[in-house]
């Protein structure tokens, strides 16, 4: 089945649209000046009613549970704030199983799991929601990061380079950079390193004085 949620901004738009279109419409109808607008109204809200539908949908598949749920993401973040892995674990498990096709959930999860050291659990994850969305810059970046913690430097090198070239984020950008410096380094590579070291440096240092702003 078609996944809807990117869509689901314009979706909303399109239905307010039609309604107020519809429901103006209904509003000359009513002065009997202009028969035909009666049924276009009629027809502008039914649309309207149908396409609310394909809204809902979307806004499910856009926004996992705990988006979702008032207070729901604040509850995990104080497990994690207070430590308590395993209960935040818990609740990214079940926004997993209650929308499996978001990758939202995922990536949040293997982070948890990898500063928690469970370096192979959260790879899986990092992989499912790098599959979910390839072009995920962050997600290859931090799978590249766990593959390094777990030794796999070609693995480690070519998520780097993907997530980099997917253009990621300024306030992550650094780590693709630094990943592959640590990559080269244990390869025997110093100056391939240095360079990707500077390189990460210098636009970590840019990434504080712009205020993370996107790339140049």
């Amino acid at each position: 089945m078609i996944d809807i949620g990117p869509l689901h901004p314009q979706i909303v738009h399109f239905v307010v649209a039609l309604g107020f279109v519809g429901v103006a419409f209904r509003l000359v109808s009513l002065t009997g000046l202009l028969p035909w607008t009666k049924q276009a109204a009629t027809a502008l809200i039914l649309i309207a009613a149908v396409a609310s539908a394909a809204a809902v949908k979307s806004g499910d598949e856009a926004h996992g549970p705990a988006e979702r749920i008032p207070g729901a993401r604040e509850v995990v973040q104080e497990h994690e704030a207070r430590g308590e892995w395993d209960e935040a674990a818990s609740a990214y498990r079940r926004e997993i199983e209650i929308s499996p096709k978001l990758y939202q959930p995922h990536f949040n999860l293997a982070k948890l799991l990898a500063r928690a050291g469970r370096h192979a659990e959260a790879a899986a994850h990092f992989r499912q929601a790098v599959a979910l969305d390839p072009s995920f810059a962050e997600g290859h970046l931090y799978l590249a990061k766990t593959l390094l913690d777990t030794g796999d430097l070609s693995g480690a090198e070519a998520e780097a380079r993907q997530g980099l070239a997917a253009g990621p984020k300024a306030s992550a950008v650094a780590l693709g950079h630094y990943v592959l410096a640590d990559v080269y380094s244990r390869l025997g590579r110093p100056r391939d390193a240095a360079r990707e070291a500077a390189t990460g440096l210098r636009l970590e240092q840019r990434a504080r004085t712009s205020g993370g702003s996107p790339r140049s």
